[in-house]
């Protein structure tokens, strides 16, 4: 195993989430042993993501789980994430996990499947003639750090925690047509491109010239996805964050 910033340390970390599906993929991105909320001693976990920001959700998870982690000592990390589409007002954003429970008077609902959340959105995009439209992934990595270790105590007091929350993005493009079937969630349906592009989201000429020179991240291996994601981008950013509390193992 190749070691990054959080892999060295000593204090075991534990990810914020019930999504397998993040969990790997967490793991993969880090290359380094991370803990499921079973592992860390949690049977049920569910968090009322009642916030308006992914920053919000992501430190309300976090926040959850400080008091019942079974571990002396340990580094608990959780995300919100979420798809972010400019011709929808920056829709399904927040809600992205439960889009399809939305409607026209009540913002909240429950989660439901991936696959009645992208129906949703192509419904949306087509309601307006369009094929798609620019959009960003967000990702809010949100962390707090609990230890009684001396080698701490010059960046935090004895026995109590520091915490934060950051976040980064992926651009692209969400488009009604899904492709591939590696990932989860609205990756079938998101084309990254960080260039700068002219598209006529309204021309199925132009929609056909952009599908043969772009790959949805569905379409991508998970090693090429984890090189260029969202959530690749905002943990390396929080291991720079870590980088000053680092224990080394022996």
């Amino acid at each position: 195993m190749q070691k990054d910033e959080l892999s060295k340390y000593s204090l075991p970390v534990v990810l914020a989430t019930g999504n397998n599906d993040k969990l790997r993929e967490v793991r993969e991105i880090l290359n380094s042993e991370v803990l499921s909320l079973k592992d860390a001693g949690i049977e049920c976990f569910d968090v009322d993501e009642n916030k308006d920001s992914f920053e919000g959700n992501a430190m309300l998870k976090v926040e959850a789980l400080l008091n019942d982690i079974k571990l002396e000592e340990f580094i608990v990390i959780a995300d919100d994430s979420g798809l972010s589409v400019e011709a929808l007002d920056g829709a399904p954003g927040v809600y992205s996990a439960r889009y399809a429970a939305l409607d026209d008077k009540v913002l909240g609902g429950t989660k439901t499947d991936s696959k009645a959340n992208c129906e949703k959105l192509k419904k949306e995009l087509e309601k307006k003639g369009l094929w798609g439209s620019f959009a960003s992934f967000e990702c809010a990595i949100a962390y707090a750090i609990k230890t009684k270790d001396k080698m701490y105590e010059d960046r935090l007091e004895k026995g109590k925690q520091e915490s934060g929350v950051l976040r980064k993005s992926l651009s692209g493009v969400a488009c009604v047509e899904e492709r591939g079937s590696n990932g989860f969630g609205y990756d079938g349906m998101f084309y990254p491109c960080e260039e700068e592009l002219k598209l006529d989201f309204k021309s199925l000429d132009s929609k056909k010239k952009f599908l043969e020179s772009h790959k949805s991240l569905g379409e991508l291996d998970p090693n090429e996805k984890n090189k260029i994601s969202h959530r690749l981008k905002a943990l390396k950013a929080l291991e720079a964050v870590f980088a000053n509390y680092e224990v080394k193992k022996d």
